[in-house]
């Protein structure tokens, strides 16, 4: 109906990690600093670009489709 927005945040779990191919998942509980997030970060921004999605949001969607 075009009432939600985009969502502000993609999740860093490590289910999303694997799911962008990760080599190295790990829980985002453990990170000591914010050197893993922005990883995955830029792993789901460089997989969205390749994709031709126009957000994160949107590739986050796919993947979790694809994996059902």
């Amino acid at each position: 109906m075009g009432k939600i927005g985009t969502p502000p945040h993609f999740p860093v779990d490590r289910q999303i990690q694997v799911l962008l191919d990760d080599k190295n998942p790990t829980a985002w509980t453990n990170w000591g600093n914010d050197d893993g997030y922005k990883r995955v970060i830029e792993k789901a921004d460089n997989t969205m670009r390749n994709s031709g999605h126009n957000s994160i949001a949107e590739l986050e969607l796919e993947l979790f489709s694809e994996m059902r």
